[in-house]
């Protein structure tokens, strides 16, 4: 298993949600091992997961194993590790304590707008998890052996409606 294999990398980040090019892009960096273990094994399942993250460190690909890659859980990775940094870019930790990012010649959000940029924020993510989730629904709909470890967490013998299902 390549337990600390990271699915993204900080370029994919900026490259996918920051626009300037100014942006002190290693604040990322401590965020994309945790995002992806809280939000992607999570959505993928242990087995699928594990096979994703080998199939990132030796780039060796089965086609629709890098078709969601490419198309769903780069763009959505990136969001979440967004997301996720955000407090840290608006806050550093300091001997001093806790200071907010403010230069000469810019004006800190209000935290109201901060607030509705974080939830924009993990709204895309939230996105493109439900995009990929349906990809895969349809792709198995038309082909029922397709990602066979992909698992999302759905408890098929939970109790629905006040049935038991076996």
């Amino acid at each position: 298993m390549a337990f600390n294999t990271k699915i993204v990398t900080v370029a994919d980040v900026v490259t996918e949600c920051i626009p300037d090019a100014s942006f002190d892009t290693e604040i990322f960096t401590n965020y994309i091992l945790t995002s992806q273990r809280q939000y992607l094994r999570e959505l993928l399942g242990e087995t699928y997961y594990n096979t994703i993250l080998t199939s990132v460190e030796t780039t060796t690909w089965v086609t629709e194993d890098q078709t969601l890659y490419d198309n769903f859980i780069k763009s959505m990775m990136c969001w979440y590790i967004l997301y996720d940094s955000l407090p840290q870019v608006r806050n550093h930790i300091t001997s001093q304590g806790i200071m907010v990012n403010n230069t000469e010649f810019s004006q800190q959000s209000t935290r109201e707008d901060y607030g509705a940029l974080r939830n924009s924020v993990l709204a895309t993510a939230e996105r493109w998890k439900k995009d990929l989730k349906q990809y895969v629904d349809d792709t198995q709909e038309n082909d029922s052996s397709a990602y066979p470890d992909f698992d999302d967490g759905k408890d098929e013998s939970s109790n629905k409606y006040g049935f038991i299902l076996i």
